[in-house]
């Protein structure tokens, strides 16, 4: 849950694993201000200029929380098939949409396209590449193949 103050500067935050139940508005401290509902999401970068930053993303937008559901239904609905081989966690690649507000223009909405799946642990290492001629040893001959080709002139 999010109170915002008159500023749209947060005055209070209560978030809550998603295992457990929802904060009762009417147990929240009073703020004076109005207490909205809020979705948040640990996320981890895997590759690319942010690879291996987390960051939280939080939202009490429609769209956001729209999003951030759809995805805890993905994963819950894998994890209850038994089909995931330990990948529950899902790999997900950042878009956006919109749509047209009659008040506001154009709205973006945060889009969360599933592209994998990964254990909690995360992403398997990528296997090392085989060099698939070994380089020659200080000492030895180069072999016949290593050896550039000569033209002869005649």
């Amino acid at each position: 849950m999010l109170s915002f103050n008159n500023s749209k500067q947060v005055a209070d935050e209560r978030l809550v694993p998603v295992s457990q139940p929802k904060p009762v508005f009417t147990d929240l401290p009073d703020t004076g201000f109005e207490w909205q509902e809020e979705w948040a999401v640990e996320m981890k970068c895997l590759d690319g200029a942010d690879a291996g930053v987390e960051v939280i993303f939080k939202t009490n937008t429609d769209g956001g929380v729209k999003a951030i559901a759809l995805m805890v239904e993905l994963v819950r609905n894998r994890i209850d098939s038994g089909q995931h081989d330990g990948k529950i966690a899902p790999i997900v690649q950042l878009e956006k949409a919109s749509y047209p507000h009659k008040k506001h223009g154009k709205v973006w909405t945060p889009v969360m396209n599933t592209v994998g799946w990964m254990s909690l642990d995360g992403p398997a290492p990528a296997p090392t590449p085989v060099d698939p001629t070994p380089a020659p040893t200080s000492g030895s001959a180069a072999s016949p193949t290593d050896q550039p080709r000569r033209r002869r002139v005649a």
